[in-house]
């Protein structure tokens, strides 16, 4: 026998547990409130979906989707949405992870807000824009990581955020951000990971300036070494060990792990310096070469 889905009204339709707005003229569904209660355990969020012998894309989460779910413990969102609705998952107090895929491009106002369990958040490299108060009062979020085409961020989007520990940007064009996207008392305990190329750019620039500290960084290149080339500097790192090329002469370099700890230093002559550390594969390393530092992924 076959079971059709449930029809809430002239727009919305449940199908195996999760509400949607259909749009017939594009054939894309949007998620939608669940009115008969609150959705609850882990959600995951098909790129498809069939409706009447239709085949719908999902590429949205519609306004207050899943507001006051508090009863939510974990979502994954396809790759076929593009965007968050405002208010999308305010005061989803039971996520504690989230990831933004790489297929979103705008995160609406308070989509976030009051989720006080978040402990993290990853946001995509699609995503431009992050609205307003986007994730305010997210008291137990420690660290954030944004994708590299992040072009504005909202006002009082981490507003808060009073775990806030590490936030990553890619971006290499300092993103547009209001004054008060984050709480500049609060940032001021936190570290800033930033391409490495961009770390003048973001000490100068509002409310980026306000973090502890601003450290530039390398993603890993697809052969397995790490590195980075900016200001005639290279730093390569593979199984450990640390290779600096171009360095100013005498440089002191220095290598932590980001607890702090000391793992290696070297001085560098005519320009080179080596330091071996016990760091693992796939760990990362501050390597900081007289007042600038660099953020390596070792692999």
């Amino acid at each position: 026998m076959m079971v059709l889905p449930l029809v809430a009204s002239a727009d919305a339709v449940e199908i195996d547990g999760i509400w949607y707005n259909m749009v017939s003229t594009s054939n894309t569904a949007e998620v939608a409130q669940n009115p008969s209660g609150k959705y609850s355990d882990a959600i995951v969020i098909p790129e498809k979906v069939t409706y009447d012998g239709t085949e719908y894309s999902v590429t949205s989460i519609g306004v207050a989707a899943f507001k006051d779910c508090t009863g939510l413990t974990s979502i994954t969102i396809p790759n076929s949405v593009t965007s968050i609705g405002e208010l999308a998952f305010l005061g989803c107090t039971s996520l504690t992870s989230i990831t933004i895929p790489n297929g979103v491009t705008s995160i609406g106002g308070g989509a976030f807000a009051y989720c006080i369990g978040l402990t993290s958040a990853t946001i995509g490299y699609g995503v431009t824009s992050i609205g307003e108060a986007a994730f305010s009062e997210c008291r137990g979020l420690t660290s954030v990581t944004m994708g590299n085409s992040v072009t504005s961020i909202g006002d009082c989007a981490f507003d808060q955020c009073i775990s806030l520990t590490d936030v990553t940007c890619m971006a290499v064009s300092v993103p547009n951000t209001s004054r008060n996207a984050f709480d500049v008392f609060l940032v001021k305990y936190a570290t800033l990971y930033v391409p490495y190329v961009s770390v003048d750019s973001y000490k100068a620039a509002e409310p980026w300036k306000n973090f502890k500290e601003i450290v530039g960084w390398t993603s890993p290149m697809p052969n397995g070494v790490a590195q980075v080339r900016a200001n005639a500097v290279l730093i390569q790192s593979e199984n450990g060990r640390i290779t600096v090329n171009g360095a100013d002469d005498g440089s002191n370099i220095s290598v932590y792990s980001t607890n702090g700890m000391l793992n290696g230093t070297a001085i560098s002559h005519n320009g080179d310096a080596v330091v071996n550390t016990d760091l693992h594969t796939g760990s990362i390393a501050i390597v900081k070469i007289g007042d600038k530092s660099v953020k390596v992924i070792l692999r």
